[in-house]
């Protein structure tokens, strides 16, 4: 498999475990809000089992909803919009300052990259375009969807594969929910409980991984506020997981179908070479400098909402690009002396004007005067 394909392959199966889809649905325990009426024994057993199952069957009859996530995995975090209105429906992802959009209609399913604001869209058709466009469509309700969770619920506890740790009542965003420790363990499931809930002994979610640890809080209605899972993958431990943002299950904000398409085949390569730019940097001694570089060469300031130092980061970004939409990014003195390096370098005193410090617009505009008066 080439390079660029097995970071797609990653990339979608990295969507499926986060929200939870397809037969990849999985989860475990990260840091939480504190929580209080722990149950425990057979009460916390039957209490976490329902709630599972309810959060199955809360994704029943919905063919009109929204809803936004927030999601982390490793170190990269991302944004999900999902919408669905009939059999229309829209996906959308943001990360690393990037985008990929996904238009489900009737007949066909549109693919559209963004990269800094400029906006490449095509009908999906190819391989690679098509993993990414049935990764996303996991993502969406049904009662197929519903049905398949709560039958693979129902074999893990069946056949022991199910462990609740706890329950106990907490909030996300403010909103009640009931947070649910557990471990899903495949390996005591039997060659016939695999084939019942669609997988096979060699599917990477049974044949790579032991276990899994997961961490639900499902709020009263059935709706999960938020996910985690933690595992081992080839001897390092992975954490991922998503909360709810926003939700709305009566409307639905479906954008306007793309109208110009091109060929997505620079795209694909510009999207993952991004994505690729990034993973090196994560294991570079000098992180941040490497994402400056990424940033820089480009063109995505984006990137730098990930260095450990965002505003240097930000700071080293304007002095290569004197690009002065970024100076929005600082605050007080900073903010100055982002304009005062954009006067300098575009050699624009309009620039000094902008500045809210006096004493630094007069110094900014002095070294203007100072010029036109050399010989």
């Amino acid at each position: 498999m080439k390079k660029n394909e097995t970071i797609i392959l990653l990339a979608v199966i990295a969507f499926i475990v986060i929200i939870g889809v397809a037969t990849y649905n999985i989860v475990m325990p990260l840091i939480h809000e504190e929580g209080h009426g722990e149950a425990h024994g057979e009460e916390k057993e039957g209490e976490g089992f329902e709630l599972l199952l309810k959060s199955a069957e809360f994704m029943k009859g919905k063919t009109t909803y929204q809803f936004t996530t927030q999601e982390k995995f490793g170190n990269v975090e991302k944004k999900f919009f999902v919408t669905q209105n009939g059999e229309d429906a829209y996906i959308k992802e943001t990360v690393l300052g990037l985008s990929r959009e996904v238009f489900y209609t009737k007949n066909s399913s549109i693919l559209c990259f963004d990269f800094a604001g400029e906006r490449y869209c095509d009908l999906a058709n190819e391989t690679k375009e098509m993993m990414i466009v049935d990764g996303f469509r996991g993502a969406l309700f049904s009662d197929k969807r519903a049905e398949r969770e709560k039958k693979r619920f129902e074999v893990l506890k069946k056949s022991g594969g199910l462990e609740i740790y706890s329950t106990k009542k907490s909030k996300v965003n403010g909103r009640d929910c009931v947070l649910i420790e557990l471990k899903m363990d495949y390996s005591k499931l039997s060659l016939s409980d695999l084939e019942e809930i669609g997988l096979l002994p060699s599917d990477p979610a049974v044949s790579l991984v032991p276990y899994y640890n997961l961490t639900y809080c499902i709020a009263e209605n059935g709706e999960v506020l938020s996910k985690q899972i933690s595992y081992v993958y080839q001897g390092q431990q992975i954490e991922e997981g998503f909360t709810i943002v926003d939700s709305d299950y009566e409307n639905s904000n479906i954008p306007p179908l793309p109208e110009n398409f091109t060929d997505l085949t620079s795209s694909f390569q510009r999207h993952y070479g991004i994505f690729d730019e990034y993973f090196t940097c994560l294991k570079s001694y000098e992180k941040d400098r490497c994402i400056v570089s990424v940033a820089v060469n480009r063109a995505l300031p984006e990137m730098c909402e990930y260095a450990e130092n965002k505003s240097t980061c930000y700071g080293a970004y304007v002095s290569f690009t004197l690009d002065p939409d970024i100076c929005d990014k600082f605050e007080g003195e900073l903010k100055d002396h982002c304009f005062f390096t954009i006067a300098l370098g575009k050699k624009d005193e309009s620039f000094c004007n902008m500045m809210a410090n006096k004493t630094l617009e007069q110094e900014c505009i002095a070294n203007f005067k100072q010029n036109q008066t050399q010989p």
